[in-house]
């Protein structure tokens, strides 16, 4: 937590995705933000974290990778 807003964090007992921004960067990755629509998902070939609202919260959750019904693992 010490990469985030620690006081915010603990206040809401959840951190945010700037938060999530803030730590990846401190571990050498690259992050940011993008706007999008699904079929932007389809064309990635790499994990995406997606923010939801769910039941009037806040969520985010990690999309692997969009693949046809039919493919094959």
């Amino acid at each position: 937590m010490r990469y985030g807003e620690y006081n915010r964090i603990v206040e809401r007992r959840s951190f945010s995705l700037l938060d999530m921004k803030r730590f990846v960067t401190a571990l050498g990755y690259s992050s940011g933000g993008y706007r999008g629509e699904l079929k932007d998902l389809k064309a990635l070939d790499k994990p995406a974290i997606v923010p939801i609202a769910y039941a009037g919260f806040k969520h985010f959750v990690v999309v692997p990778l969009i693949r046809p019904l039919n493919s094959v693992l």
